[in-house]
């Protein structure tokens, strides 16, 4: 497997915005919006800004294996 492909956590930040989120699980903006809304993923606003903590995309990860 090519390791340049692969995306590892431990690279971001511990804040993540939406569109650090749909890089991460190789998704496109619309869908990574479209989990946000439907509550899959806990995130939190900043004002307008919507974040989501790294805790809670390594839920979100465990909770689609064991799906």
């Amino acid at each position: 497997m090519n390791e340049s492909k692969i995306r590892k956590i431990e690279n971001y930040s511990d804040i993540f915005t939406v569109i650090d989120f749909a890089n991460y699980m190789g998704i496109g903006k619309n869908t990574a919006y479209a989990e946000v809304k439907s509550g899959a993923i806990k995130t939190f606003k900043l004002g307008k800004k919507i974040i989501i903590p790294k805790k809670c995309v390594e839920e979100y990860v465990a909770s689609k294996c064991y799906a």
